[in-house]
């Protein structure tokens, strides 16, 4: 009896890589990658015949992802996940026509059917204005991570009026987490919400311990 075809599901999400697993682990063997590093350790280890990405990723585009995918692994078959729940009909129907062109031509590619909205380069003048308001602070701390270099942005001195933390002189202060939260670990993909001994229990929506708890759309 054959193997069944290896699936690499990459998504940032959890929720999302679970319910993927849950769809496909009948008919192929599901691996999962949270990010591009882990992906690509996946895939230099394992013979993934398909690869399912999210359009968007922490540290790169999925379609510039499978780019990479393409030149370095060419026989593996490559899909971008790219439906959400607002869609345009004729975009619907524009992206199924592409899609049976490609076929019709033995072609596959890489293509952006809402050109009109979104290009490779992304939004040029949005950056222009982010480039301009702010700056990368020299470090943060973040809640469940420590403090990381460079992770984060702060708002020019020409903007100083605007920014809370001179206006108000709020200052900063370090704010320990519950010690035996496993937020940290959770954010990190090292353990899931279930392994930590005070999800459901002490830690709820209605009464969170920690940042991984404070919305419907949060990590736990």
């Amino acid at each position: 009896m054959p193997f069944p075809p290896i699936v690499l599901v990459v998504d940032d999400e959890i929720r999302s890589q679970e319910a993927l697993r849950r769809t496909l682990e009948e008919d192929f063997g599901v691996f999962a990658a949270s990010s591009v590093v882990e992906t690509r350790t996946v895939m230099e280890r394992e013979d993934a015949q398909i690869v399912l990405t999210d359009p968007r990723m922490p540290e790169v585009s999925g379609a510039a992802f499978l780019k990479e995918v393409r030149e370095t692994w060419p026989d593996t078959v490559r899909i971008i996940i790219s439906g959400y729940t607002q869609t345009n009909q004729m975009d619907v129907m524009q992206a199924i026509l592409m899609l049976v062109q490609r076929v019709n031509e033995g072609r596959a590619e890489v293509e952006n059917e809402f050109m009109r909205a979104v290009t490779p380069a992304g939004n040029r003048k949005a950056q222009a204005l982010m480039q301009r308001v702010f700056e990368q602070r020299d470090r943060f701390e973040w809640r469940g991570l420590g403090e990381i270099p460079l992770s984060a942005l702060r708002l020019r001195a020409a903007y100083a009026a605007f920014d809370a933390e001179h206006r108000y002189t709020l200052g900063c202060r370090s704010v320990a987490g519950n010690r035996a939260c496993e937020c940290g670990a959770i954010l990190r993909g090292l353990t899931w919400p279930i392994g930590c001994k005070l999800f459901g229990t002490a830690c709820t929506l209605e009464a969170p311990m920690d940042s991984c708890m404070v919305s419907s759309e949060s990590a736990c």
